[in-house]
């Protein structure tokens, strides 16, 4: 009973979203990622989303491509971990840089500061001074 019950929730889940106006399905992408926290996995995908979200790879590539705010689905997942790694660099100030960019889901330090220092000019350590943050990182 219980796989029926799964099976008939999964099929009103793709009526739900097959429905929705392309506006409508990226507020609820939005809201499922934020919820399950998606982007922080490092080998977060167009596969692995689709998947996760109960889409189809061509309807959630398409949502990002033809979106004006974000350019591709690569970039609409570093938004989501930047915005991530701020909150943790504000909130967790004993953290080290590495610690807060490995539990945003960016690969590796250079990568996190990189992007850090692309959208605000500034090193994550900066960023952090800037919130009036002048702990010393020591471990997560």
């Amino acid at each position: 009973m219980q796989l029926r019950q799964q099976i008939q929730e999964h099929r009103e889940h793709i009526e739900r979203t097959a429905d929705m106006t392309d506006d409508e399905l990226l507020t609820w992408v939005d809201l499922q990622m934020e919820e399950k926290k998606l982007y922080t996995d490092t080998d977060l995908s167009l596969k692995t989303m689709a998947k996760a979200l109960g889409l189809t790879q061509k309807r959630l590539g398409a949502l990002f491509k033809d979106h004006a705010k974000y350019g591709s689905l690569g970039e609409y997942i570093n938004e989501k971990r930047f915005l991530y790694a701020c909150q943790l660099l504000r909130e967790q100030p004993n953290w080290t840089i590495e610690a807060v960019g490995a539990e945003a889901g960016f690969g590796g330090r250079r990568t996190f500061q990189t992007e850090v220092k692309r959208r605000l000019g500034i090193t994550p350590l900066q960023y952090r001074q800037s919130q009036g943050l002048d702990v010393v990182p020591k471990h997560k």
